[in-house]
């Protein structure tokens, strides 16, 4: 079998995705990232799935995204992705509304990845459709679509 190598695109063939929804996890650290709405994105560890919804419902600690894996039969160590967070416009540090938050990191082949969501301040609470999606070089390997809702009662999906 042949493998990608670390420069190639990868051509998403081998991507699993594994669950999607509600999940809680374990904050670990902020990471600076200036194409983030806040200027950082929080890493967690021990994500696990609570609900496999679409439906979101938007609070504080809320924590929403999806889980996917990379085949443990590519041949290299890691796969370096971006990850595209769209969703309504939310005022960024500079004061100007922004609808798309970019994040990048590693997977690697084989393990459990995460990405996600957490509402972390209250300018964040915002309805509407909030779309991950998932790059390698502009090669897109995975989108998903939630639907958050700032009035909500019983959630069902």
């Amino acid at each position: 079998m042949c493998g990608a190598s670390a420069d190639a695109p990868y051509d998403g063939q081998r991507l699993i995705l594994e669950d999607w929804g509600l999940y809680a996890g374990v904050p670990v650290r902020e990471v600076p990232s200036p194409a983030m709405s806040s200027g950082a994105y929080q890493l967690s560890a021990n994500e696990h799935l609570l609900l496999q919804t679409h439906t979101i419902c938007a609070a504080l600690g809320t924590d929403f995204g999806m889980r996917f894996k990379l085949s443990a039969a590519l041949t290299i160590p890691v796969l370096p992705i971006t990850v595209d967070v769209a969703h309504p416009p939310l005022m960024n540090g500079a004061g100007q509304n922004q609808t798309v938050d970019i994040f990048t990191r590693d997977i690697v082949p084989g393990q459990l990845a995460y990405i996600g969501w957490v509402f972390l301040d209250p300018s964040e609470l915002v309805p509407g459709t909030w779309e991950f999606t998932v790059r390698s070089n502009e090669t897109v390997l995975l989108q998903q679509q939630f639907t958050v809702l700032t009035s909500c009662q019983k959630l069902v999906s």
